[in-house]
């Protein structure tokens, strides 16, 4: 039984390695975004494209409630912002 949870801990493993990539190349087109946003003098915050993203996390069937994919969704947008700040 314990080498059942091993292997299941090794898939999630695999899958926080995915995700950790994954954010990373959300986080660089961001910063890219933060660049054009100051070429353009816009906003770094623009509620109107951040309340689809949360709509779509509150929405999406992950096996979470809908309030914990916000508060992860939120973290996300945080880092955004943060990243496109420098």
């Amino acid at each position: 039984m314990s080498q059942d949870i091993q292997e299941l801990r090794d898939k999630i493993s695999e899958i926080d390695a995915d995700l950790i990539a994954l954010l990373g190349k959300r986080f660089a087109l961001s910063a890219e975004i933060g660049r054009l946003k100051d070429e353009l003098q816009l906003p770094i915050v623009i509620e109107s494209i951040e309340k689809p993203v949360i709509a779509r996390a509150r929405a999406a069937e992950a096996g979470v409630s809908a309030d914990t994919m916000e508060s992860i969704f939120r973290e996300i947008i945080k880092g955004s912002v943060e990243t496109q700040e420098r």
